[in-house]
């Protein structure tokens, strides 16, 4: 898609899906549920910022929290740094078949012990194909470079996110005031499979003590993206989401 890019941006599409569903006014006896990974997780908090008492939950999965990074890293670096190179400069990469992408996906850290063909499945929809002028056919990723940095760089130490979750804290403490109730899902190992994962226990130690009124829970036993992209993973955030759920 072209740009603007960002979590604003995104928050927007996401209201007029809503919109096009007839989802933005609250019906009596429902409330809906905001699930976000990663990224996801960010527009998630924006779109309860954004959308007051639209959203009665809200399930976090390995982000919606600012991210730290080292205070003397290089603004050039910033984005492999958030993401990880291989995620960074994939678009700046060509492959000669479906079959060579794949390969390079499942030889990543955070994917190897996991594959699968559903796995496949999305490095395929991540792929355009592209004819050159001496008729032959190579891959790049469809996604944006441009769209990569800038939702990146909102991620890291973001004010705003940090205002949004502030602000439901606040809110919190005046009465008559709803807010949604907010999980924070972790995954104990980072982009790399490595450990400790985005977050780390001092980082949560501390956004415990800041924002009292979030819930946390560790996955156990996957990394930032086997959390939505294994079994395993998925099947505790869809745990996690049927408590939310209440009989008729």
């Amino acid at each position: 898609m072209p740009a603007p890019y960002g979590i604003s941006q995104h928050v927007d599409d996401l209201t007029a899906v809503m919109s096009a569903m007839q989802l933005l006014k609250p019906l009596e006896g429902r409330s809906l549920t905001v699930i976000g990974h990663s990224l996801g997780a960010f527009v998630g908090v924006e779109a309860i910022r954004q959308l007051p008492g639209v959203f009665g939950r809200a399930l976090l999965a390995d982000g919606g929290l600012p991210l730290t990074v080292p205070l003397n890293i290089d603004d050039d670096d910033l984005v492999e740094a958030v993401l990880g190179v291989a995620v960074a400069r994939r678009t700046e990469l060509t492959f000669t078949s479906l079959a060579i992408y794949r390969k390079f996906w499942r030889l990543h850290p955070g994917f190897a012990s996991g594959w699968s063909d559903e796995l496949g499945l999305v490095a395929d929809y991540d792929l355009a194909e592209v004819v050159a002028d001496d008729g032959s056919v190579h891959y790049r990723p469809v996604s944006s470079r441009e769209a990569i940095e800038v939702d990146a760089r909102e991620l890291y130490g973001s004010h705003a996110i940090r205002g949004a979750l502030c602000d439901l804290r606040d809110k919190l403490a005046h009465e008559n005031t709803l807010v949604p109730a907010i999980t924070v899902l972790t995954a104990p190992r980072g982009l790399l499979n490595e450990s400790p994962g985005v977050y780390s226990e001092r980082e949560l130690a501390g956004w415990k003590a800041e924002l009292p009124f979030l819930t946390f829970t560790e996955v156990p036993n996957v990394n930032h993206y086997s959390m939505v992209l294994s079994a395993r993973g998925a099947t505790a955030i869809a745990k996690e989401f049927r408590t939310s759920l209440v009989c008729a």
